[in-house]
């Protein structure tokens, strides 16, 4: 288990890696102050049991990312959906495509090169301001990104008291509301009973 220290700091240093962000799934909770530890468990087996699962979060990083910084993503949105743990359940290594790039260009400092096509092999071919051509090698470079998801997770006890304040403010919205009908027919009664 590792843990992350929630702080201002840390959402800074995210917001170097652009618009990277976790896609979450479930129910939120008062989000974490600053200075609460979220923990980090590597596997689903490593959770335990008195730890109950309210969401799943997916991220798209660099294949290259560093792990912290992919643990700090995911702590980050723990945090914000009031989660004190998350553990990572799936990672894929995604093909994005590919993309053709010249290995060399020619070294010839007296003439401006530009692209014309390509040859017979599929190099292509440059030519300079002299109408000399040159074919290239062109090295084809596959790019990936790494797809993570991960499973948020809350202590039983808090979840439970959570839910239960939850359903004791429904309760009294719903009661609320009964009584709101409840003064609202009196009055139309009252109001027929005036003008007959």
């Amino acid at each position: 288990m590792k843990k992350f220290l929630i702080l201002i700091v840390g959402i800074l240093l995210l917001s170097g890696f652009g618009c990277m962000r976790v896609d979450y799934v479930g129910q939120k909770f008062p989000i974490l102050p600053e200075g609460e530890y979220v923990d980090f468990y590597r596997s689903l087996d490593e959770v335990p049991d008195n730890l109950k699962p309210i969401g799943r979060g997916t991220a798209m990083v660099p294949f290259t990312m560093i792990d912290d910084d992919i643990y700090l993503l995911f702590a980050e949105k723990a945090a914000e959906v009031g989660a004190t743990a998350f553990a990572i359940s799936d990672s894929q290594k995604v093909l994005l495509g590919a993309t053709n790039e010249i290995e060399s260009r020619p070294r010839r400092p007296d003439a401006a090169w530009s692209v014309d096509g390509t040859d017979g092999e599929g190099r292509a071919v440059y030519s300079n301001t002299f109408g000399r051509e040159e074919g290239l090698k062109v090295v084809t470079k596959t790019h990936y990104k790494l797809k993570l998801t991960a499973v948020f997770y809350v202590p039983i006890e808090s979840f439970n008291e959570y839910l239960n304040s939850s359903n004791a403010a429904v309760e009294a919205e719903e009661a609320t509301e009964e009584q709101k009908t409840a003064d609202f027919d009196a009055e139309t009664i009252a109001s027929e009973d005036a003008s007959k």
